[in-house]
């Protein structure tokens, strides 16, 4: 058993690198994504120079900050009035790219409680991209090495979103079919041309997992699942899917038996 320097968000797929943010800020300003039994040294800074976007070489077992808070936070709040914070961090494919949210809470806002960018950083070049900076991002996969699939809302309109970011062009293209009208957690097939979702819990605490072919333009729902009503806000429960790499299977969390939380492995046929 290997024994690391920090934990790991994300971890490249031939296993050699590691990417990893601040835990303890995360989860003070994002209850429920980092850890809660380690405090916060940061509570007071605004944007920390010392805090941000870290590589860690899983060989040496050492981690490398390559972009701080504070570096992101003078983009667009160079006073530092707002407490910034990362999260959302993925590999690319072929682990040349990190894709991650740059997050900043707005406290004196009736309309929003934080505001975010999409960012890429190229390893290779040492090179940070903004994707975008005009919407909220919420949710993220990878579709190939070049291209991003994210879902989100616009603003002032509160209006969701799939879109398709190319890294490249630094332009994306709006998925408008009906089906992903709502926000979730994509997931995509390697290797295909469809993806898996979901929906937040409806009117009557279902939550629906969707398939859809990007290619055909065409989805269906896979099935509708009950959640637990008592599980909710930081303690929530999404579906989450995630394909298997041969294709055939869904991960889900769930609580719809009873309400306890567990993983459910769904067959394809």
């Amino acid at each position: 058993m290997n024994r690391y320097c920090d934990a790991l968000y994300d971890i490249s797929f031939d296993e050699r690198y590691g990417v990893t943010c601040d835990f303890p800020r995360l989860q003070r300003l994002r209850p429920g994504y980092g850890y809660s039994n380690i405090q916060d040294e940061s509570i007071y800074e605004y944007a920390p120079a010392d805090k941000g976007l870290y590589l860690v070489d899983l060989v040496e077992n050492k981690k490398i900050l390559l972009v701080s808070l504070d570096e992101l936070a003078n983009l667009n709040d160079k006073e530092s009035v707002y407490q910034h914070y990362i999260n959302a961090l993925l590999f690319s494919p072929d682990g040349n790219k990190i894709m991650f949210f740059h997050i900043y809470n707005i406290h004196n806002s009736l309309s929003f409680r934080w505001r975010t960018q999409l960012c890429t950083y190229d390893i290779k070049k040492s090179k940070l991209h903004i994707l975008e900076d005009k919407a909220n991002v919420s949710h993220y996969t990878w579709l190939n090495n070049r291209e991003l699939l994210i879902t989100g809302s616009t603003i002032p309109d509160c209006k969701a979103f799939y879109r398709i970011y190319n890294c490249e062009k630094k332009s994306y293209m709006e998925i408008t079919d009906l089906v992903l009208k709502e926000d979730g957690h994509p997931s995509k097939c390697k290797g295909s041309d469809w993806i898996i979702t979901d929906t937040y819990p409806d009117k009557r605490q279902y939550q629906n997992l969707i398939k859809y072919d990007m290619k055909m333009k065409q989805g269906k729902t896979l099935a509708a699942l009950f959640s637990f009503p008592r599980i909710c806000e930081e303690k929530r429960c999404d579906l989450h899917p995630k394909v298997s790499s041969t294709g055939n299977m869904i991960a889900i969390d769930s609580t719809c038996k009873g309400g306890q939380r567990e993983v459910i492995i769904l067959q394809l046929k």
